[in-house]
């Protein structure tokens, strides 16, 4: 409940209005609109247009309200500090005439082949701000609609198939332009993903390397404990087969699925070392 003092005899005016406590509870028609405040006029500034936005009140009655009133507002509102979120804030956006969709929320439809895309394509802008690796990390994850209707209920994904790198580059290539809005979504939502990924499977794939682990902000490298990268773990699980025997069948597996497999392996391995190492005849005898 909002209350405004009023300028005469003490009467005043009362509003009131339901808040989203998170991006996932602001319908989708508000959400770019609400980014493109945050981006364009950075900082606390961004923040209240955001919130005047939210709050829905003709800006005079906003600029009477008490500052400590709005501070309290916008301290339950953190969220709009812009914080990774392995929830897509954006579902969906039009450029030059098509529309773009974003992956499921924690990447639940990603294929194996997207991910270190997006990923190298992430930590490029990160160290240069390359407006180029933007674009691919956009044109990676946010497709065209897929037309073939079986194949988007049979894969769980209204997004057109990622079937090579170069085709991602190409999209990255029609991006040119985008808003600065969707690029913050798409960079909230990837760093997001990163922390996911890395607190789901852990020391299984990325070992016990500080420099591994992603910071708050998503930053930070994500390949395996592999030093060639997933790549190189995508040809190895392609050796093993338990998704085929062709790399391209592991690029199109989902990633999740990918990376449940690779823990599993972990535990194996870890297993038969401990088997053989509870064999061996010195165990269990102290070196002095």
């Amino acid at each position: 409940m909002i209350s405004v003092p009023g300028r005469w005899f003490g009467f005043g005016s009362k509003f009131r209005r339901d808040l989203p406590a998170a991006w996932e509870e602001v319908a989708q028609a508000r959400r770019l609109p609400l980014l493109r405040a945050l981006v364009t006029r950075p900082g606390t500034r961004g923040r209240l247009d955001a919130l005047q936005m939210l709050l829905d009140l003709p800006r005079a009655v906003f600029l009477g309200m008490n500052d400590l009133d709005i501070a309290a507002i916008l301290e339950r509102c953190d969220w709009l500090d812009c914080n990774p979120n392995p929830e897509p804030v954006l579902l969906s956006f039009e450029h030059r005439g098509r529309t773009y969709h974003a992956p499921k929320g924690h990447g639940l439809n990603l294929v194996a082949l997207e991910y270190p895309i997006a990923d190298e394509a992430f930590g490029n802008f990160l160290r240069t701000g390359s407006l180029e690796a933007m674009r691919l990390l956009i044109g990676t994850l946010y497709r065209e609609e897929n037309p073939d209707k079986t194949a988007v209920e049979r894969r769980g994904d209204v997004r057109v198939p990622l079937l090579s790198r170069w085709e991602a580059e190409a999209r990255a290539g029609r991006l040119a332009g985008v808003p600065t809005e969707v690029a913050t979504a798409a960079l909230m939502y990837f760093a997001g993903l990163k922390l996911y990924i890395h607190r789901m499977y852990g020391k299984a794939l990325f070992g016990d390397d500080e420099q591994e682990k992603p910071g708050a902000d998503g930053a930070g490298e994500s390949n395996t404990a592999n030093p060639i990268g997933w790549w190189g773990v995508y040809f190895n699980v392609a050796q093993d087969g338990p998704f085929g025997r062709n790399v391209e069948e592991v690029y199109q597996t989902s990633f999740h699925d990918v990376c449940l497999y690779l823990v599993d392996r972990k535990r194996q391995m870890d297993r038969m070392q401990m088997n053989q190492r509870m064999q061996a005849p010195d165990f269990g005898t102290e070196i002095n």
